[in-house]
């Protein structure tokens, strides 16, 4: 949308309109459609929450901060949400000296967005088809993304060069394939590594990780083209993504809520 809508410096301020537009519809059909919770608990785990009562926020913070699944996934996570956040946010300044005008970059930037929706459906699809045994592929799902990711930045890296408007294309439609569908399978996972904190504590934090990963790797990415290390760009998301995929093999398959659940209909069958 941004290459169609922006052809000079004046024409910004319709861009900026539009897309608080769209938010504002989004914002509004949330609230007016969107129910606070569901007319009934979805599982034993949830029911369990309710009868216990809201945790105390410190508390949560601590159970949250006190396990090492829990860090893991939040720094691994955090650091390739932080990587696909900057390399959106540079992708223009990365390509440009190789004769990439801002046009062909933006569509890049939608091939990514299309590959990132088509991840996220494939991803739901799998995990709803094999419920039965979903939870317990969270971490094979995981490193499977991250090794996509850490392929499509090495792909990346060798094709920059003039001249491969598709090759560097499909590149960013797998870059958005990968990185997005980390996405719900770690909202997944980090409720199970830190039950009974509640969801919207620990999952925030996820989130945090990743802003927090975003404005370091922005302002680094931004001070390596300014002096001319475009090459040193492309090595630094390169490695990023690799090293997270590399230690997340130390994370440790913890299914806290569904252990709950299990213990609950076993002691509900021997009634």
């Amino acid at each position: 949308m941004s290459p169609a809508l922006v052809s000079s410096v004046s024409d910004f301020p319709l861009l900026f309109l539009v897309q608080t537009a769209i938010a504002f519809f989004v914002v509004f059909f949330i609230l007016v459609f969107f129910r606070e919770r569901p007319p009934s608990p979805p599982t034993i785990a949830a029911q369990e929450k309710i009868n216990d009562g809201k945790q105390n926020f410190i508390v949560g913070l601590k159970d949250c901060f006190s396990s090492f699944n829990f860090l893991l996934l939040s720094t691994c996570f955090g650091v390739n949400i932080g990587v696909f956040y900057a390399f959106s946010t540079v992708l223009d300044q990365m390509l440009n000296p190789y004769g990439y005008d801002s046009n062909t970059t933006g569509f890049f930037g939608v091939f990514m967005i299309c590959g990132g929706i088509l991840g996220s459906l494939l991803v739901a699809v799998i995990l709803d088809k094999l419920q039965k045994y979903s939870l317990y592929l969270f971490k094979e799902l995981i490193l499977i993304s991250l090794f996509g990711c850490t392929a499509c930045f090495l792909w990346f890296t060798l094709s920059v060069k003039p001249g491969m408007e598709q090759s560097l294309g499909f590149c960013c439609f797998f870059i958005g394939f990968f990185i997005t569908s980390i996405i719900p399978v770690s909202y997944e996972a980090v409720v199970e590594v830190t039950y009974p904190v509640d969801p919207e504590i620990s999952t925030v934090f996820l989130m945090i990780f990743a802003q927090t990963f975003a404005i370091i790797f922005i302002v680094i990415t931004g001070e390596l083209i300014k002096f001319k290390f475009v090459a040193l760009t492309n090595y630094f998301f390169l490695v990023l993504s690799g090293l997270s995929f590399v230690f997340f093999f130390f994370y440790g398959k913890e299914y806290r809520r569904v252990n709950l659940e299990n213990r609950s209909l076993v002691g509900q069958n021997k009634n």
